[in-house]
């Protein structure tokens, strides 16, 4: 059974052309379903025109109980992932706001009309619907390993222009944003703080994101088996000894928290050699040192006995890239 795979790598937010949108959609409010005819390969760019602020509202709304909140957003009728960016009808940008699985994801940017932005990082904690724990597994959820949210941060000493290659099977890739250049990768100029421009289009982004299919599974023989209420601070101590900085563990902790901080127990392992050799990324010229934190783990209603993991403090220094990312797995291999 094929395998869903996700890569994200972190820029900086970065808005369609409003040329580019469409005005032609509907939107059913009882079962929060959008009906639009899109891209896949590209995030759904909506125009407003008429009742602009009831929309503009509906798509923003911060509460639980309303809006896209009470329930997960669809887009013709199956849950949604992927990005939705929102223009007002004079054409200056609105919002833009990630999904997973239909419910708001990560981080989302607003804009009042004279372009003052508002961002918002929707966890567990404010935004019930987040993770919904009742919902029943996708078939993607149930078709194996999926590979969630690698992100790839690079910190030249100096501004420079970097390649990022996957050197994979390409047939592997279903979904790319901005579009992926099979022969020449994502070509971006890199500063020392982190941000980052697209070569390409001369655009800031926030990610860089592909979507594919993999039939390759992890089996788990050493790891750590956590409360699911100690996450957290286990997390917060194994990603220090793995290298990430307060901010890339920040992000780390808020997307994959919400969904390991309320089961019973977390069988937790830490791919390094295994993941690297699976999805190897060339980046060009190369850094000084390339951190690699990739986390599978698997949900478990009471503890097991397993051999501890072994895990080898990483350095920084020189031109550092950093990727962090993970999986969850539904059935131990035990």
């Amino acid at each position: 059974m094929k395998n869903l795979i996700c890569l994200f790598v972190l820029f900086s937010f970065s808005c369609l052309n409003a040329q580019n949108c469409t005005s032609k959609w509907k939107f059913d409010i009882k079962t929060n379903n959008l009906q639009i005819a899109y891209n896949p390969n590209e995030p759904i760019c909506l125009k407003f025109g008429k009742n602009e602020k009831y929309w503009i509202s509906l798509f923003g709304e911060t509460q639980h109980v309303k809006g896209i909140y009470a329930k997960p957003l669809l887009v013709n009728g199956a849950p949604y992932s992927g990005q939705i960016e929102g223009f007002y009808k004079n054409d200056t940008a609105a919002f833009f706001i990630e999904f997973m699985q239909g419910i708001k994801n990560g981080d989302a940017a607003f804009y009042d009309k004279k372009g003052k932005e508002n961002r918002i990082f929707y966890d567990a904690g404010k935004h019930p619907l987040f993770v919904n724990p009742h919902r029943k597994p996708t078939p993607r959820e149930n078709s194996g390993m999926e590979v969630d949210k690698p992100i790839i941060y690079l910190y030249p000493t100096e501004k420079t222009e970097i390649s990022v290659k996957l050197d994979f099977n390409q047939k592997q890739l279903k979904h790319t944003y901005p579009k992926y250049n099979p022969e020449k990768g994502w070509n971006v100029i890199a500063e020392p703080n982190g941000n980052l421009k697209n070569v390409e289009n001369g655009k800031d982004y926030y990610a860089l994101f592909w979507e594919g299919e993999s039939q390759k599974r992890t089996e788990i023989k050493q790891g750590f088996v956590v409360k699911g209420e100690s996450t957290a601070d286990f997390l917060e101590e194994k990603l220090a000894i793995l290298g990430l900085n307060w901010r890339e563990s920040n992000e780390f902790m808020m997307y994959w928290l919400p969904q390991m901080e309320n089961n019973n127990y977390n069988l937790i392992h830490f791919s390094t050699e295994e993941y690297t050799n699976n999805y190897p990324i060339t980046i060009t010229p190369s850094p000084d040192n390339f951190i690699r934190v990739f986390m599978v783990f698997e949900q478990l209603e009471t503890a097991i006995e397993i051999p501890a993991q072994e895990l080898t403090p990483a350095k920084r220094g020189g031109f550092t890239a950093v990727e962090w990312g993970g999986t969850k797995q539904e059935k131990p291999k035990f």
